[in-house]
């Protein structure tokens, strides 16, 4: 009897462990996905226009690059996402747009809300 007991017992375990993940907590500590295909738009000016590319899709972390289109300029930067949080740097320091941006994506990935000690606060928005 001994040895049938020693013998499920990985078995129960391995249950209860996949029942125990299944059921976890949702929300911060859970798996996000972001869409980032679109033309993104600064909600204080509609013309500042955010574009992101070359990430992987289909993931909860990624690395990626992007333009931000502004007033006839062009400004790169460069950044990566996990879940639900983004950040990104620019890369020329010598730009007007110098600095590292930091903050959220919402469930819909329809808002990305960010800040920068240098830069100030920006919402995103898809168009």
């Amino acid at each position: 009897m001994k040895n049938k007991i020693k013998s499920l017992l990985p078995i129960v375990l391995v249950f209860i462990g996949t029942f125990n993940f299944n059921c976890g907590k949702s929300g911060g500590d859970s798996i996000f996905i972001p869409d980032l295909v679109a033309t993104w738009a600064n909600t204080a000016d509609d013309t500042n226009e955010f574009f992101f590319f070359n990430y992987t899709t289909g993931a909860n972390t990624s690395s990626f690059e992007g333009n931000e289109n502004s007033g006839g300029n062009q400004f790169h930067f460069t950044g990566s996402f996990t879940n639900h949080n983004i950040q990104f740097t620019y890369d020329n320091t010598a730009d007007p747009k110098s600095g590292s941006y930091s903050g959220t994506i919402n469930d819909g990935s329809t808002k990305i809300t960010l800040s920068s000690a240098t830069l100030g606060n920006l919402v995103l928005e898809k168009k």
